[in-house]
Parts: C-alpha cells; structure tokens; sequence
C-alpha cells in the first residue's frame, strides 16, 4: 500500500475533531480509496458523493 499524506491527516482530524469531514481535490488522485480504507476501521461507515448523488447537499443543510 502506498503512505499518502492525506491518510495521516483523516486519522488525525477524526481522532480530534470527531465531526464530519468533506474532502474535495483533483480527480483521481486517492482521495476515494483513502476514505474506504480509513472507513474499514469502523464497525459502520457511510460514504456520501456528491458527484454522484447532488440531492444529498440538502441532508446536510
């Protein structure tokens, strides 16, 4: 597996903050396989996309 920064970071943020977190950047870079891998960690996990589902911004309003 390859050590990405952003890793560190979700663990970090979510072991502080303990909030949501909504992570945005350019396409294809690892961002998405971040996320589920830090989410297996988990007994549960929900994985929102905006891209695919726009609808879901109003959840959260």
């Amino acid at each position: 597996m390859i050590k990405r920064k952003i890793d560190d970071y979700i663990r970090s943020y979510c072991a502080i903050i303990r909030n949501a977190l909504l992570i945005i950047g350019a396409r294809q870079i690892g961002k998405t396989y971040s996320i589920r891998q830090f989410g297996k960690t988990f007994k549960s996990f929900i994985e929102i996309s905006f891209i695919e589902m726009p609808e879901a911004v109003d959840l959260l309003k």
